[in-house]
């Protein structure tokens, strides 16, 4: 089989499946997301891949759960206004970079885990789409950590 950028990690403190003590709501309650999925972006859009699954599928979590809050009206205008002004939400669609999450999430040529990833997104946030695009001619280019400024981070 192909290596397309998912590694796998195991943690002591990951949680397990069926032993978390995470109790969550439902909130799809038949489990079918679709209408909500944000437009897709693939990871070797260019002539290479960029073995950014994990950042790609993470930010389009996030992506699919914001469209269903925006659907339903469960965020505030304050909230509203914040993804605007922060260029997160445009012409009613978000859409974060997974170049962004990739590079700070230490994503290698192999890929990445998850943990890594979300730890990531914990720790050092997500950036619009629009501040920081698809680019690159090859794996370099794409995961140049010189591109990432201190103004994204902050």
């Amino acid at each position: 089989m192909k290596q397309t950028g998912l590694l796998f990690e195991f943690r002591e403190t990951d949680y397990r499946l069926g032993a978390s003590p995470i109790v969550a709501a439902e909130i799809m309650p038949d489990g079918d997301w679709r209408k909500f999925l944000p437009k897709e972006e693939r990871q070797s859009t260019f002539n290479f891949d960029t073995m950014s699954c994990v950042p790609f599928s993470a930010t389009s979590i996030i992506e699919t759960q914001i469209r269903y809050f925006l659907y339903k009206g469960l965020l505030s205008d304050g909230q509203l206004q914040k993804l605007v002004s922060w260029s997160y939400l445009k012409d009613g669609e978000i859409n974060f970079s997974d170049r962004f999450t990739a590079i700070m999430s230490g994503t290698t040529k192999n890929g990445n885990t998850f943990q890594k990833v979300w730890d990531s997104i914990r720790k050092d946030g997500l950036l619009p789409e629009t501040n920081f695009p698809m680019q690159g001619n090859n794996w370099e280019e794409y995961h140049d950590k010189t591109k990432i400024t201190q103004e994204m981070k902050d």
